[in-house]
């Protein structure tokens, strides 16, 4: 049933649709189960749209729920010309959201700014479209309080409980930051967002550890081999999972969706100053690709031994998202053992197999 509305809106995308300027690419319509979500360029186009699919459900016997439904729209209100229709604005900025005033059956469809809730919540101004939290201003700033808040709420919680430091540290390895994978995955955060949180953490890290406040970082972030607690950081977690939402759409099944992300791509890698996923992919992709294709031996095993990381002549995209996503994590390790060695008393330990294999030389 439900695809037969798509086929009957299928035909207005073309002209009803919003049609991208540096891309031949139209978005109308995207159907997610039984929702739908209306893109257009005008409200008068999208209220078309809505009136082929209220003409599909009086067809149907069924019924729309206009209390579940959002609208937003934004626009340049050019104070040199008088509109032909006074939409309320929600801002005094030129550019600016406002309410379409769109309606289904004689229904007026609520606006996304909730006058009703409090301002300084989510609910106010936002609205939850498929796990993500969408701003009527497009901005993040609401949403990373709201990550502030809820991670300093569950690091108070494994603080209160009474086990001891090292669980502690476990559970929040494997509780405090699996709780941000989804936020970090589907919003447009910054890097220096993640290392402000990093900073927020950090000194609780070293107290249930054992450390010294003045200790080194890598201490908690690097792997055991590097005699570190293999924790993980707030900040590799967010560059770890923005690689993998940037691996995921270029390697989409969606053709418009891979002209996007290459738009996006071509835009984000001209700044030279500012941390990406795109760009981080665009890196870390050729000693990706160098490793699965000179993935030689390092031991005297015989040929086929090597089993859980065996050679892959043509890696599936799975394959080789997690060998760049391994990629990204080795040059991280190998920045906290560089930190490491540039310091005095700390980084005593990197000389240590040096040390030992003289002592083994000399006593030969």
């Amino acid at each position: 049933m439900f695809q037969l509305l798509l086929d009957l809106i299928e035909p207005l995308s073309l002209t009803n649709g919003y049609h991208f300027k540096d891309a031949p690419v139209v978005l109308h319509d995207q159907a997610f189960a039984d929702d739908i979500s209306i893109t257009s360029s005008t409200p008068e186009l999208t209220q078309m749209t809505i009136n082929a699919i209220l003409m599909f459900l009086k067809w149907s016997r069924l019924q729309a729920n206009p209390k579940k439904c959002i609208t937003m729209a934004m626009k340049k209100f050019d104070p040199r010309y008088i509109p032909k229709i006074a939409y309320d604005r929600y801002g005094d900025t030129i550019y600016c959201p406002y309410d379409p005033n769109l309606t289904i059956g004689g229904e007026k469809l609520k606006f996304i700014v909730n006058a009703a809730a409090d301002p300084d919540s989510l609910q106010f101004d936002h609205f939850k479209e498929l796990g993500r939290f969408i701003s009527v201003d497009l901005k993040e700033d609401k949403m990373q309080t709201e990550i502030r808040r809820r991670l300093d709420s569950d690091m108070d919680v494994v603080d209160a409980c009474g086990v001891n430091g090292l669980c502690k540290l476990f559970l929040y390895e494997h509780f405090v930051v699996r709780r941000l994978s989804w936020v970090f995955l589907v919003h447009d955060l910054s890097l220096s967002f993640s290392t402000e949180l990093d900073k927020r953490i950090i000194p609780r890290l070293k107290s249930w550890a054992g450390l010294y406040r003045g200790s080194d970082v890598g201490t908690l972030f690097r792997s055991r081999e590097h005699l570190g607690l293999q924790l993980t950081s707030i900040e590799e977690h967010y560059q770890h999972l923005q690689v993998v939402k940037c691996c995921l759409l270029q390697s989409s099944q969606d053709a418009c969706i891979r002209t996007l992300y290459q738009q996006r791509k071509e835009k984000v890698c001209q700044f030279s100053n500012r941390w990406s996923g795109p760009k981080e992919l665009a890196q870390l992709e050729p000693a990706a690709d160098y490793a699965l294709r000179f993935a030689g031996q390092t031991n005297h095993a015989g040929l086929g031994a090597n089993k859980r990381t065996p050679y892959i002549a043509n890696p599936s995209a799975v394959e080789r998202r997690d060998k760049i996503t391994s990629t990204l994590a080795v040059q991280r390790e190998e920045e906290h053992v560089r930190h490491a060695s540039c310091l005095v008393r700390p980084g005593v330990w990197t000389q240590w197999r040096t040390s030992c294999l003289l002592i083994f030389l000399g006593q030969t």
